[in-house]
């Protein structure tokens, strides 16, 4: 067993953690630790007895390797010294904070949660943690943090994959030596949450410069392929819009979950909660909490004006469209009255046809070689018959292909349209029973 832990050990990647310490009388900044180092550097602090005098200590961390449990137990031998594992046993990080960390990021968002931890009896510290994301393409934050209920009241604070301005904004002031901005209680959770909002601020202008640039176009200018572009991407923009108006509804529950926090450490921790460095960080909450109120608000408006643009799209396609069929009725139209100029033109021509056709008809008759019209009678030659033994039967046949050719021609057009010979008997035998009735 103790092979396979030292194999998974071995094969697990390594953490490295930045750590930041300050002390009543000085600051420390150690970045690039790994778990040697980090293990090295908190026995020399156990020699030195600075946990006592401890005010604030933040350990960013990118990545946790964590032991891969046996197959066979299910378990992992508390002698594995992981990263993970020495938190857990250094400051009781909860291994609710770890499972999250190791969830999948399509899953969805863990709430808020805090807890008091007691030691013999009494209340020692005030735990919590909490996931947040700071734009539409960043990575989700894990934050575990554990206020101090006893004397010194020192703060603990685990930040994964801290946004680098948050953490750039926190070495200012360490920078700037302003140790009492960032020794009050709730302090690093606000710079957090307000560089998240900075951060998605700037999504929601970017959102809001979008939309603008087809408000102020005009859209009778635009062809039916710069339409249908127009349309996807603003029904992507307004996607954008829905989800950044989610997060800041997630936010407006995290300073919430922070109020409570805040209320909650300041009943616990008695004549050593430091009444005015609360009420500043109150104060501060309550400005956050305005913020998210205000930026929501408009990347609710920005996404009923992108869901009204795309409607107007919508429209004016349909008023094109309606042209469009109003020409094509139009041109239809002026085809049918063509179409009837040229019937009555053929109407016409019939008319001539049939009044001329008896004269034509009587003057081709006489003309032939059968009569004689000489002199004063009408002779009539001996082989009349022929005439009407020829032409009958050939008038005949040509009725007969006449109507041969009509029904191929039926039924061609009959099986192009997909209906069987069956069908069409089985109609014309209803329409003669009807016919019958």
């Amino acid at each position: 067993v103790a092979s396979t832990y030292g194999e998974a050990v071995h094969n697990q990647h390594t953490t490295v953690v930045d750590l930041l310490e300050i002390y009543p009388d000085e600051i420390s900044w150690k970045p690039k630790l790994d778990h040697s180092r980090l293990l090295h550097h908190f026995q020399a602090e156990d020699v030195l007895d600075k946990d006592k005098a401890q005010s604030l200590r933040i350990l960013f961390v990118e990545d946790l390797n964590f032991p891969v449990a046996n197959s066979r137990t299910q378990d992992i031998g508390s002698d594995v010294n992981t990263t993970a594992y020495w938190l857990r046993q250094r400051f009781g990080v909860s291994p609710l904070f770890f499972s999250c960390i190791t969830v999948s990021t399509y899953v969805v968002k863990i709430g808020n949660a805090n807890h008091v931890r007691r030691e013999n009896g009494r209340y020692v510290s005030l735990d919590g943690m909490y996931r947040f994301s700071s734009g539409l393409h960043s990575r989700p934050v894990h934050v575990w943090f554990s206020h101090s209920l006893v004397n010194g009241q020192s703060s603990t604070y685990i930040i994964h994959h801290c946004p680098e301005n948050a953490k750039n904004t926190i070495l200012s002031y360490v920078e700037k030596k302003n140790i009492p901005m960032l020794l009050r209680p709730l302090t690093i959770d606000t710079f957090l949450t307000e560089d998240g909002l900075n951060d998605w601020g700037q999504d929601v202008i970017l959102a809001r410069e979008q939309l603008l640039k087809y408000e102020k176009s005009r859209i009778s200018l635009y062809s039916p392929a710069q339409v249908a572009e127009a349309v996807e991407i603003l029904h992507s923009l307004s996607q954008s819009l829905q989800i950044i108006r989610e997060d800041l509804t997630d936010i407006q529950e995290r300073l919430d979950y922070f109020k409570k926090v805040h209320q909650r450490f300041k009943d616990l921790s008695g004549p050593y909660g430091g009444d005015e460095d609360l009420d500043s960080v109150l104060d501060s909450i309550e400005y956050l909490i305005s913020k998210t109120n205000n930026l929501r608000r408009w990347a609710t408006n920005y996404n009923e004006r992108t869901g009204i643009r795309i409607n107007l799209f919508f429209n004016i396609s349909t008023q094109t469209d309606s042209r469009t069929n109003l020409e094509i009725a139009e041109l239809t139209s002026k085809i049918a009255v063509s179409t009837q100029r040229d019937s009555s033109s053929m109407i016409t021509m019939a008319a001539v046809t049939m009044f001329f056709l008896p004269g034509t008809f009587v003057s081709a008759l006489f003309s032939m070689v059968f009569f004689d019209t000489q002199g004063n009678s009408l002779s009539v030659g001996s082989q009349w018959w022929l005439f009407p033994v020829i032409t009958i039967p050939l008038t005949i046949a040509v009725f007969v292909a006449w109507v041969l050719w009509q029904r191929r021609r039926n039924r061609k057009d009959l099986q192009s349209l997909g209906i069987s010979r069956s069908t069409e008997l089985i109609n014309f035998e209803e329409k003669d029973h009807s016919r019958d009735k």
